[in-house]
């Protein structure tokens, strides 16, 4: 790849999806985990390329000419800038059930965001959190107050800070849901829109 390569909109294909590539023409190991680490890094404050850059973590230990041009197209999407936002904090929630196509492994995720920005603590308060949240379930058992014994302490946690008025607990349609950029490949108008 050359500095001059022409930007992205997505850091990912939804057409291309990688896998181990057993057959594929073998890189340098030391190059690709190169490329890891600093995308790592980069990825802490660009939380729109960490679903991406670990994906492809996962390959490092026999990296193929496939990883290394998913890696590249990570590259090239960084180089497209970033449209700014108003300065609000929203939080999202998403969870791909056995939608990992290695291993069948589910993948949840969730994020805050300060404007575009992602926030890891808050000095600030902002009075009650919008959550949005694609899992009807999950927003509903928050609304009743049943006996869910068997229901995860997590849907507990989210009710018993709705009710305090910490978060604002509301459903949003899966295509709308911003916490899709961590579990899986968009298209790029939904990327970009998201």
């Amino acid at each position: 790849m050359t500095v001059n390569s022409k930007p992205i909109e997505t850091p990912m294909s939804t057409r291309e999806h990688l896998d181990a590539d057993v057959d594929g023409k073998s890189v340098d190991q030391s190059t690709y985990r190169s490329m890891i680490y600093l995308l790592l890094y980069i990825a802490t404050s660009r939380l729109d390329i960490m679903f991406s850059v670990c994906l492809c973590a996962h390959f490092q230990a026999a990296p193929k000419e496939s990883h290394l041009t998913a890696m590249k197209r990570i590259l090239r999407y960084l180089k497209h800038p970033p449209k700014g936002a108003k300065l609000e904090l929203l939080g999202y929630s998403d969870s791909d059930f056995a939608g990992y196509r290695v291993d069948r492994k589910s993948t949840s995720e969730g994020c805050h965001l300060l404007g575009r920005n992602p926030c890891w603590t808050l000095a600030l308060f902002f009075g009650s959190v919008p959550l949005l949240c694609d899992n009807e379930s999950a927003v509903k058992i928050t609304k009743f107050n049943t006996c869910t014994k068997h229901i995860d302490i997590c849907h507990h946690f989210l009710r018993d800070h709705e009710a305090k008025g910490d978060i604002i607990l509301t459903g949003v349609r899966s295509e709308e849901q911003l916490a899709n950029i961590f579990t899986k490949p968009l298209d790029e108008s939904t990327f970009v829109r998201l």
